[in-house]
């Protein structure tokens, strides 16, 4: 039993790569990599956002290097274990979207696949903050349930959450790389 769930993550696995080998998919990924990685890395700070790019009456030029600023500074802004889970939600969540664009594409109506990857998302939003920042949400209403009381758990809730967030994209990437094979094998058949 456990070898036929290895051959199914196997095979799902060599269906994402067969999808990551096409071009436009693979600039899917790499493009919606860096979207989510701003969108979890600039939800801390909206505000200031908002005002270089509306208000501010600076360059565009200036804007472009103001807005991937937050990229080149992910590691002094967040602690290292926080700063790659970031990055690793981010790059799963890019290879997630390139395969959803590759299923919808090809097949309609399949909302339920996309559950994982949006609950992944919020997760990994919510994660991308430090304790006085994007975990405040989350932080007093767990600590008034007694479900945090250390210190040190409420600082590490940001890296739990983009663990939690790129468990459910690695759920999503399985169920949607099995989908790929299924449409791959139609495809070549029709061929």
């Amino acid at each position: 039993m456990a070898s036929l769930g290895w051959l199914k993550i196997q095979t799902a696995a060599k269906n994402t790569g067969k999808v990551l080998l096409m071009p436009a998919y693979a600039t899917t990924a790499v493009v919606g990599m860096f979207v989510v990685m701003g969108v979890i890395l600039w939800s801390l700070n909206l505000d200031v956002l908002r005002f270089v790019v509306f208000e501010s009456g600076i360059s565009t030029y200036d804007k472009f290097t103001f807005f991937i600023s937050v990229y080149r500074g992910i590691f002094s802004a967040f602690g290292n274990l926080q700063a790659l889970s970031i990055i690793v939600f981010s790059i799963l969540f890019g290879i997630n979207l390139a395969l959803l664009c590759f299923v919808l594409l090809r097949k309609r109506s399949r909302k339920a696949l996309t559950g994982s990857s949006v609950a992944g998302l919020g997760a990994a939003i919510l994660g991308g903050g430090c304790i006085a920042c994007g975990t405040s949400v989350l932080t007093p209403l767990l600590t008034s349930l007694g479900v945090l009381g250390a210190t040190a758990l409420t600082s590490s809730l940001g890296v739990i959450l983009n663990i939690v967030g790129s468990i459910l994209i690695i759920w999503s990437l399985y169920k949607l790389g099995l989908l790929v094979g299924t449409i791959l094998a139609k495809q070549a058949q029709a061929s």
